[in-house]
């Protein structure tokens, strides 16, 4: 048999069973779902395989499949333990992922959308439905009036609909981070969103009704959140241990999908054991339950299709680029977050405090709506559906959450940048950015590069707002500036190392010959020169220790890489030592 199609960007599950696609088997979660809630909703991360699996439940639970079932579910894990209700409804799916987010036209884009989806199901019913269905609804042109009339119809035809919407939030979100106001009349009120959820509320109760199951898939639980007096009967299942790995692979199935592709293609120069140890800093490390921390963590589904097609394409060459950008996480919407943090460059900040510590204590709430999104609790439970935080340990009674990846790192890198840069007018030269981070990757030269980053802070010294923050706030400049732009690189912040922790260490990608660990001192401003003497004393010793670490130095010895510890001590907003420890 040929070698299985690499299904990046695919979310037709009919083209994946019939066109020889590789499959991830999580067909054993149908009957875990159905034993779990009628109306399940379920919040995951953009590109995490949801649009599959709802076409997985579409292909299980829908009568005009019901002649294919045996081709679609004989080899897989749910033919084992089939559930009564297989091949039994009526499905009617909607994609909010569709919806134009301009607010001069969202409602009309909604409202065709919806009128659209509607005559697709009483298109492919029409047996199933009152004769006189099509004819009465095309002279329908309200999507409110039409999705009522279709249910209506259904249930006089006494069938039963499993009700599927994708990306539930996704234009509202949109909507969310460009104007707050335009999204509240959306949600709250008389928005036409919320009156959908009103009619689709009204469908579930009563005798004979026609909705019997719902499957809701989206980001965050904000938008379910107001619009809940429209529609409070959805229980929330993200954080439900049973489903923590329902999408998104495990490292079992990684290795697997890579054993079977490095069998097949003969292409790979690596072993799996050193692609997995490659990648997992890039996609990996996400939990969404405290109770599931010893299992796999779980990897973006996307990022890890991309990487492999790339790399079988390449005949086993990493990627130059290991995030494609088109599955980057959503970096508008996260833009959102720089009105709500409102204690940017004050020690209360959130967003500071998760870049500069990358992680924190939080417990996660399942429900807050954009009246209650100012809580810092609410906030970060808002990045863990984001995806921009993870449950990384439990100790104490507490749950600590942390930058999953390089991927989502670079994604604060770049929030902070531009909260700088609504805070000061510094500007950098993006070009001369990338010439002085090759000099870094393969001349060993990574003074420059630093002195060209703190020379643009000048700005920062005639802003007094900035000062009870100023070392945090120095330090996060350094990071944003770096992070965003440099290919070379991975950053990494408190590391340990050999018994201490590094300011900020540069770990090579690719080719990258060189390697960095940079301690950095900062001095208020009025502080004596002797006080400055005294920080690079303090900070060479540190890093003398630091450049001894055992793990390090073989990893680094193994692959030809010679690693530089850097000295930097700032004053106020200038610097006054920056030199190499070697």
């Amino acid at each position: 048999m040929a070698t299985k199609g690499i299904p990046y960007g695919i979310t037709d599950y009919d083209r994946i069973v019939n066109k020889n696609y590789y499959y991830v088997d999580k067909t054993d979660y149908i009957a875990k779902i159905e034993q779990s809630d009628s109306f399940f909703t379920f919040l995951r991360p953009r590109r995490f395989g949801k649009t599959l699996l709802l076409a997985t439940l579409d292909a299980y639970y829908n009568v005009k499949y019901k002649d294919k079932f045996d081709l679609y579910f004989k080899d897989k894990k749910i033919y084992q333990q089939l559930t009564e209700e297989h091949s039994s409804f009526l499905v009617l799916k909607f994609d909010f992922s569709k919806v134009d987010n301009n607010i001069e036209k969202v409602y009309e884009s909604f409202n065709h959308i919806v009128i659209e989806y509607l005559r697709y199901f009483i298109n492919i019913y029409k047996d199933l439905l009152p004769v006189e269905t099509i004819v009465k609804f095309n002279e329908i042109k309200n999507c409110d009036i039409a999705l009522d009339y279709v249910l209506t119809q259904t249930k006089l035809a006494n069938q039963k609909v499993y009700l599927i919407i994708d990306e539930y939030d996704n234009f509202a979100n949109s909507l969310l981070s460009r104007n707050e106001n335009d999204y509240i009349s959306l949600t709250h009120g008389d928005g036409f969103f919320r009156l959908f959820f009103n009619i689709l509320k009204a469908h579930t109760s009563g005798n004979n009704s026609p909705i019997e199951r719902i499957f809701i898939t989206g980001v965050s639980p904000l938008t379910l959140s107001d619009v809940t007096s429209g529609f409070n009967i959805s229980k929330n299942h993200s954080l439900d241990y049973k489903f923590n790995s329902m999408v998104g692979f495990s490292e079992t199935e990684v290795r697997e999908i890579l054993e079977y592709y490095e069998k097949e293609t003969g292409v790979f120069k690596h072993s799996v054991d050193e692609i997995i140890e490659k990648i997992k800093p890039h996609y990996n490390n996400y939990c969404f339950n405290e109770e599931c921390l010893k299992e796999d963590r779980i990897f973006n589904t996307d990022m890890f299709w991309y990487f492999l097609s790339e790399y079988i394409n390449y005949n086993g060459k990493y990627p130059k680029e290991m995030v494609d950008k088109n599955i980057s996480t959503d970096y508008d919407k996260m833009r959102m977050l720089i009105r709500y943090d409102k204690n940017f460059g004050h020690k209360a900040s959130v967003i500071q405090q998760i870049m500069m510590n990358e992680e924190i204590e939080a417990i996660i709430n399942t429900e807050f709506s954009i009246a209650e999104i100012t809580d810092d609790r609410n906030l970060v439970s808002l990045l863990v559906y984001l995806g921009m935080l993870s449950i990384a340990r439990y100790q104490k009674g507490a749950t600590i959450l942390r930058i999953p990846n390089y991927t989502v790192k670079s994604q604060y890198y770049r929030y902070m940048k531009d909260c700088y840069k609504d805070c000061i007018s510094w500007r950098s030269d993006e070009y001369q950015l990338d010439i002085l981070g090759r000099k870094m990757a393969y001349e060993g030269e990574a003074l420059e590069f630093i002195d060209y980053i703190l020379s643009c802070m000048t700005d920062l010294s005639s802003n007094r707002d900035f000062d009870a923050m100023a070392e945090s706030f120095v330090k996060g400049f350094i990071l944003a500036s770096m992070g965003v732009r440099m290919n070379f690189y991975v950053i990494e912040t408190e590391k340990e190392k050999n018994h201490g922790y590094s300011d900020i260490e540069i770990i090579p990608r690719l080719d990258a010959e060189y390697a960095f660990v940079i301690e950095l001192k900062y001095l208020k401003k009025d502080a004596s020169d002797n006080e400055v003497k005294e920080q690079e004393a303090k900070a060479e010793i540190q890093l003398r220790q630091y450049l001894k670490d055992k793990v390090d130095n073989i990893k680094y010895q193994n692959e030809g890489i010679t690693c530089r510890g850097v000295v930097c001590v700032v004053r106020g907003y200038k610097k006054e030592v920056l030199k190499y420890i070697d």
